[in-house]
């Protein structure tokens, strides 16, 4: 892990610590179960100690706040390569060779209608004949509405079964030809793993058609995550509106929907920031207004299902 002293997303160096967590080793002396409510929790944390950190069996890491641009994120922050063997560890030894073994969830048609909806109400024609690419899409259900009437493609890093007529393209950018470029991009809940958010969304929009839209959907991280932080395997990055529009804004892109609504995501339903970046929309992202990182660290509104989950016993393994 590297520590830094300039915010990933803008490059600034107004860092502010907000927290600074401390994570221990599961099964090393005096510290088994110390911090750890559930298996989830210790499969990731026993990973993080084994592979990743070098330090000991107790790490004391930061939450950070970029003031220039409210991006809010763990520092030190993961390599590339530490990324990698995270990834490959949890595909040999957690999946055990079996991706999907929490099958599909029962909410994924309303969850992929949702999408579906967003993207063709801002589409300037039908969603017709397009090439569309999930990235990090997983089975790519989110894909099926779309399916029956274009060519659409998964890019993950674990190869799961998808429905018929998605292809899996194969792990990341580097599988696909330099000349390919797709209509529409789905994101969804990946740019909270990854240590360069920036670069992520700059190196796919540039797969981008001229017109095409690119949807990015995250949790809303400031809220109540970051104060929780069970393990730092998982979530690296925790996003506002402020932050996610200056994202796609520094992407070079025109920012053509901003949101943040409580709804399906692949945990279940929580509350997530929806945005959609264009390339070719010139003009649109001036109007539109976002959500500061303070206001929706200080919204109570983002607490009170969490808080009725907790009521009735139903929290999330992975929450």
């Amino acid at each position: 892990m590297i520590e830094i002293d300039k915010c990933p997303i803008c490059g600034r160096s107004e860092l502010k610590t907000l927290k600074r967590p401390r994570f221990y080793n599961p099964e090393a002396e005096n510290g088994s179960g110390k911090g750890v409510k559930t298996p989830y929790q210790r499969e990731r944390l026993q990973v993080f100690f084994d592979h990743i950190w070098k330090s000991g069996n107790e790490a004391e890491l930061r939450i950070d706040l970029c003031r220039s641009c409210g991006f809010v994120f763990i520092n030190p922050r993961f390599t590339e390569e530490e990324i990698r063997t995270k990834y490959r560890v949890l595909e040999e030894s957690i999946f055990e060779g079996k991706p999907n073994r929490k099958g599909v969830r029962p909410w994924w048609r309303e969850r992929a209608s949702r999408i579906h909806g967003l993207i063709s109400g801002l589409s300037d024609k039908p969603v017709k004949y397009c090439r569309i690419l999930d990235y990090g899409g997983a089975e790519g259900y989110n894909l099926v509405p779309f399916v029956r009437d274009n060519s659409c493609f998964v890019l993950d890093y674990i190869r799961h079964d998808t429905p018929g007529g998605i292809v899996y393209l194969g792990s990341d950018l580097d599988d696909l030809d330099a000349d390919d470029r797709f209509d529409v991009v789905l994101l969804c809940h990946t740019l909270e793993h990854v240590v360069d958010p920036m670069g992520m969304i700059t190196d796919l929009s540039s797969y981008l058609a001229e017109g095409g839209l690119i949807y990015i959907e995250v949790p809303l991280g400031v809220s109540y995550e970051w104060r929780g932080l069970r393990e730092p395997l998982t979530h690296i990055n925790f996003f506002s509106e402020e932050s996610s529009y200056n994202c796609i804004r520094m992407a070079g892109l025109d920012a053509v929907h901003l949101s943040t609504e409580y709804q399906w995501s692949p945990a279940g339903k929580s509350w997530c920031i929806n945005m959609v970046g264009s390339r070719g929309k010139s003009g649109s992202a001036e109007t539109l207004r976002h959500k500061s990182t303070r206001r929706q660290m200080r919204g109570l509104r983002y607490y009170y299902p969490l808080l009725e989950k907790k009521a009735l016993g139903i929290i999330g393994k992975d929450e």
